[in-house]
């Protein structure tokens, strides 16, 4: 018993510290979200300067193409004739098509096409920052539902389910009758509140030996997902 109580002495000097702790992942956190709200506006921006920067030619010269318009009626007349010429002379195996009007849609298109490419390596960055992001939101939501569950437990469920885990860390073989001593409690009592552990969340694993002997064990998934320490610091969050 005493060893248990020095255990718990030990967990509550490392609180503060754990605290501290999960403030700096929390800032850092903070900064990688942070950094790819960044780099999604500098994506965005480079995407429309590159789009501007293609108009502008085009608009250039359209301008420069067109047809001056004047009040001279004979003036329209001898327009109209040398417009006729310049057609057949310069199209005649296209049938009357200008090749200034063939060299705007080949603008037009190669123009089109630049501005639909994205920047070189633009797909991989995002696919990165997807999977940042979702990895992310996937940690805060195991997080948070972890820390829920620890929550729900009562201050002598959460001490079977410390003293449990402490017990198996120092490698001993935990039956109802070992927590039963050290935690002066009835072995009715211990399985009561490890069934109400388990209906809340918690995985709880029973080990029947010779058909007598049940051993309680932490998941080794639990395990790996939180230590004693981070849950007693979650439940304190």
């Amino acid at each position: 018993m005493d060893n248990v109580k020095e255990a718990f002495q030990r967990v509550k000097e490392d609180i503060n510290q754990l605290n501290i702790e999960l403030k700096l992942i929390k800032q850092e956190l903070d900064e990688v979200q942070n950094s790819i709200l960044h780099l999604f506006s500098s994506l965005d921006n480079s995407t429309h300067t590159s789009t501007d920067n293609t108009e502008s030619p085009i608009l250039r010269h359209i301008n420069k193409t067109e047809i001056p318009i004047t009040t001279h009626t004979s003036t329209d007349n001898y327009q109209f004739k040398d417009l006729n010429k310049a057609n057949i002379n310069i199209s005649s195996g296209n049938r009357g098509v200008s090749t200034d009007r063939q060299t705007d849609q080949q603008t037009d298109t190669s123009t089109r096409n630049k501005g639909v490419n994205p920047p070189k390596g633009s797909y991989n960055t995002l696919d990165n920052l997807s999977k940042t992001s979702t990895i992310l939101n996937q940690l805060d939501e195991i997080k948070r539902d972890l820390r829920l569950k620890i929550k729900k437990l009562t201050n002598q469920e959460m001490l079977v389910l410390s003293t449990i885990y402490q017990l198996e860390d120092q490698g001993h073989l935990v039956d109802y009758s070992l927590l039963s001593n050290c935690l002066n409690l009835t072995q009715s009592s211990i399985r009561d509140y490890v069934q109400r552990i388990s209906l809340k969340g918690i995985p709880l694993l029973k080990e029947k030996i010779n058909n007598k002997r049940i051993l309680l064990h932490i998941s080794d998934e639990f395990r790996k997902l939180a230590s004693l320490n981070t849950l007693i610091s979650l439940r304190e969050l």
